[in-house]
């Protein structure tokens, strides 16, 4: 029985040191976690932006706008389709994922639901870096804006 008694005690003492083993890695692990942002001072969390250009729709009959943004040797197209807005501004953004901080040249052609074109311009924009979570973070992409007026008309936001 003594050794019984022995062996539950010698159990507990294990069962307590690896407590204070387990708390100890805890506590090392929130130090290290604490310390990755100690250098700013921010949460800087995984949260984006879509990177590219947004597009301000303006004229209510735009159905479709295709974005064509140029710089150096690179040309990305794509197609945005504005939510109707009734009346009302609408916006959508054109997903340009490596858009640079430096100007680009961007192509827009607005065409009605009946396939009639609503609007043509060439402008050249200068895209912005994003800081979703505020300045203090790394921007997560760049984006510019175009705005597509009432009138059909194409302008660089």
């Amino acid at each position: 029985m003594d050794q019984i008694g022995h062996m539950c005690r010698n159990s507990e003492r294990t069962r307590g040191a690896l407590s204070i083993s387990a708390g100890m890695s805890l506590l090392a692990l929130l130090v290290m976690i604490s310390a990755c942002n100690a250098d700013t001072g921010a949460d800087c969390t995984v949260m984006g932006a879509p990177a590219g250009i947004a597009v301000q729709v303006e004229h209510t009959a735009v159905a479709a706008v295709d974005v064509k943004a140029c710089w150096d040797a690179t040309c990305v197209a794509t197609t945005v389709r504005p939510e109707p807005g009734h009346g009302e501004t609408t916006g959508e953004i054109a997903q340009v994922t490596d858009i640079p901080a430096r100007p680009v040249t961007v192509e827009v052609s607005a065409t009605a639901a009946n396939g009639a074109t609503t609007a043509v311009g060439t402008v050249t924009v200068n895209p912005v870096p994003l800081h979703p979570n505020g300045p203090q973070c790394p921007a997560t992409g760049n984006r510019a804006k175009i705005i597509i007026s009432a009138d059909g008309t194409v302008l660089a936001g």
